[in-house]
C-alpha cells in the first residue's frame, strides 16, 4: 500500500456545483498543480505548473476573450491576450533581455515590439492601413525609424553609429527630405518642397559645403566650398540673370553678374594687385577696368558705336588716353 505521504503528494478533485461550473483541481507532486474552473459554458481558468518556475495560465471570459500566460522558467514569460475578435496582445519574454509585444486594437492596428538584447529594440506600429511606424535599435549607436501617416508621407531615420544619420521626410508625393551624416563632418541635405524647388546641402568635411537650391523652373543657388579659401556661387533668378563668384583662394575672386540678356559684369581678381573688371549695360556700352599692378591701370570705356574712352598707365609718370567723341573725333594724350 502507498504511504500516506506519497497519497498527500498526488491528489484529485472534482466538485460540480451546477450544470454549467466546474472546478478541476490536480495536484500530481509537490511542484505540479493543474486547476481548470468553468463558471459558465463559456468560461474557462486553466492554471498549470510544471515545477517552481513554469507556470501556464489560461483565462477564457467569454467567446471572443483569451488569456493566456506562460512561464518557462526564471526569465520567460509569454502573454497572450485577447479582447475581441479583432483585438490580440502578444507578450513574450525569452530572458531579461528579450521582449516581443504584439497588439491589435483593430483590424487595421498592430503594434510589435522586440528586443533582443539590452540595445536592441524593434517597434511596429500601425496605426491604420496607412500608418505604419518602425524604431529598430541594433545597439546603443543605431536606430531605424520609418513612419509613414498616409500613402505619401514616409520617415526614415537610419543611424548606422555614433557619427551617421539618415533622415528621409515625404510629406506628400513631391516632398523629401534626406539628411546623411557619414561621419562627424559629412552631412547631405535634400529638400524638395514642390515639383521645381531642391535643396542639397553636402559637408564633405569641415572646410567642404555645397548648396543647391531650386526655388522654380529659373532659380537655382549653388553654393561650392572646397577648403577655407575656395567658394563658388551661382545664382539665377530668371532665365536671363546669373551670378556666379568664385574664390580660388585667399586673394582671387571671380564674379560674373548678368541681369538680362545685355548685361553682364565680371569682376576677377588674380591677387592683391590684379583686377579686371568686364562690364556691359547694353549691346554698345563696355566698360573693361584692368589692373596687372599698383601702377599699371587700364580702362576701356564704349558709351556707343562711335564713342571709346581708353585710358592706359604703364606707370607712375605715363599715360595714354585716347578718346574719340565721333566718327570724325580722336583726342590723343601721351605722357612719357
Amino acid at each position: 500500500m502507498e504511504s500516506t505521504e506519497a497519497m498527500s503528494n498526488r491528489k484529485s478533485s472534482v466538485k460540480v456545483r451546477t450544470p454549467n461550473y466546474t472546478l478541476l483541481v490536480t495536484i500530481l507532486g509537490p511542484n505540479y498543480t493543474l486547476l481548470v474552473t468553468i463558471i459558465v459554458p463559456n468560461y474557462t481558468l486553466i492554471v498549470t505548473i510544471l515545477g517552481p518556475n513554469y507556470t501556464l495560465v489560461v483565462t477564457t471570459q467569454g467567446p471572443n476573450y483569451t488569456l493566456i500566460v506562460t512561464t518557462l522558467g526564471p526569465n520567460y514569460t509569454l502573454i497572450v491576450t485577447t479582447l475581441g475578435p479583432n483585438y490580440t496582445l502578444v507578450v513574450t519574454t525569452q530572458g531579461p533581455n528579450y521582449t516581443l509585444i504584439f497588439t491589435i486594437l483593430v483590424p487595421n492596428y498592430t503594434l510589435l515590439v522586440t528586443t533582443l538584447g539590452p540595445n536592441y529594440t524593434l517597434l511596429v506600429r500601425t496605426l491604420g492601413p496607412n500608418y505604419t511606424l518602425i524604431v529598430r535599435t541594433l545597439g546603443p549607436n543605431y536606430t531605424l525609424i520609418v513612419t509613414i501617416l498616409v500613402p505619401t508621407y514616409t520617415l526614415l531615420v537610419t543611424t548606422l553609429g555614433p557619427n551617421y544619420t539618415l533622415l528621409v521626410t515625404i510629406l506628400g508625393p513631391n516632398y523629401t527630405l534626406l539628411v546623411t551624416i557619414l561621419g562627424p563632418n559629412y552631412t547631405l541635405l535634400v529638400t524638395i518642397l514642390v515639383p521645381n524647388y531642391t535643396l542639397i546641402v553636402t559637408i564633405l568635411g569641415p572646410n567642404y559645403t555645397l548648396v543647391v537650391t531650386t526655388l522654380g523652373p529659373n532659380y537655382t543657388l549653388i553654393v561650392t566650398t572646397l577648403g577655407p579659401n575656395y567658394t563658388l556661387i551661382v545664382r539665377t533668378l530668371g532665365p536671363n540673370y546669373t551670378l556666379i563668384v568664385r574664390t580660388l583662394g585667399p586673394n582671387y575672386t571671380l564674379i560674373v553678374r548678368t541681369l538680362g540678356p545685355n548685361y553682364t559684369l565680371i569682376v576677377r581678381t588674380l591677387g592683391p594687385n590684379y583686377t579686371l573688371i568686364v562690364r556691359t549695360l547694353g549691346p554698345n556700352y563696355t566698360l573693361i577696368v584692368r589692373t596687372l599692378g599698383p601702377n599699371y591701370t587700364l580702362l576701356v570705356r564704349t558709351l556707343g558705336p562711335n564713342y571709346t574712352l581708353i585710358v592706359r598707365t604703364l606707370g607712375p609718370n605715363y599715360t595714354l588716353i585716347v578718346r574719340t567723341l565721333g566718327p570724325n573725333y580722336t583726342l590723343i594724350v601721351t605722357t612719357l
